[in-house]
């Protein structure tokens, strides 16, 4: 059985704040709209991706038009990392950050390196997004051209 991105990749979420040096980069990224209608728009950083094969890992972010409370905190916005295996359209959450305002902007108000379990998801944006940098792979990263 092949290792998962994440299994590689989640020792270099336990440096902590260099991560988060990496993590203010990565919101000034490219933010695609996948539905900006409603009352939470959905977006993904097709200019921050990392993959391993069939494993791909990228930012999502939910901005929340109006303040709601998660965890007893009020947030306007989430942006998490979201792995995908795209051969078993599979995905799981490794790592989200909650913001005080919009588009990851604001307080810092909360964060988690806890791993979600895979669940099955359908061909959806987020989906075709991750999985269809195989043809197309100018903005995406191999984990052997990450920085050691």
């Amino acid at each position: 059985m092949k290792p998962h991105a994440a299994s590689i990749l989640l020792p270099l979420l336990a440096l902590g704040p260099a991560c988060h040096a990496h993590a203010a980069s990565a919101r000034q990224g490219g933010w695609q709209g996948l539905d900006v209608t409603g009352p939470i728009a959905r977006y993904v950083d097709d200019t921050n991706i990392v993959r391993s094969g069939e494993d791909v890992i990228l930012w999502r972010l939910q901005d929340f038009r109006d303040r709601v409370t998660v965890g007893g905190k009020r947030i306007r916005s989430i942006r998490y990392q979201v792995e995908y295996d795209c051969n078993a359209q599979l995905r799981r959450g490794l790592y989200y950050e909650m913001y005080s305002g919009h588009m990851a902007g604001g307080k810092l108000v909360g964060l988690s390196y806890a791993m979600d379990n895979w669940r099955e998801v359908a061909s959806g944006a987020g989906m075709r997004i991750a999985c269809g940098f195989h043809e197309d792979t100018k903005n995406s990263v191999s984990l052997a051209e990450q920085p050691q």
